[in-house]
């Protein structure tokens, strides 16, 4: 919650990924033109510097994303459109960002995480 105190111009913040037997998921993530995504870091150590910075980023994975609650509230949340999973942190990353606001990467929050565990990968692209 310091982050999104700290910065009066952050949205929402992201925190960084580890897969359980330690290598890096994601410190925050790219989008390209064509839509594509990728996790910054995927599988490189998360301990090396580059991984290590607070820093403005492109979007957070929402496994593991914080809003603000009035920013959430007027977007109208998650769009259903991608239910029940995948791409929907990135277009609410977007439309944060498209409200003027930015997404922060906080590498002191670190989270475990087991990807594709809650749902089917046949719609994830990684």
């Amino acid at each position: 919650m310091h982050t999104i105190r700290t910065y009066p111009a952050c949205g929402a913040v992201g925190a960084k990924l580890v897969y359980p037997e330690g290598t890096l998921q994601e410190a925050g993530a790219m989008l390209w033109r064509d839509g594509a995504t990728r996790g910054y870091g995927r599988n490189d150590d998360p301990f090396k510097p580059e991984y290590c910075f607070v820093r403005e980023t492109a979007y957070c994975s929402a496994a593991c994303l914080l809003l603000r609650r009035d920013v959430f509230e007027r977007l109208g949340g998650f769009d259903a459109l991608f239910a029940p999973a995948y791409y929907e942190d990135v277009d609410l990353c977007m439309r944060v960002q498209a409200l003027g606001y930015k997404v922060v990467y906080q590498p002191d929050a670190n989270v475990i995480h087991l990807e594709f565990s809650s749902s089917s990968t046949d719609r994830a692209v990684t």
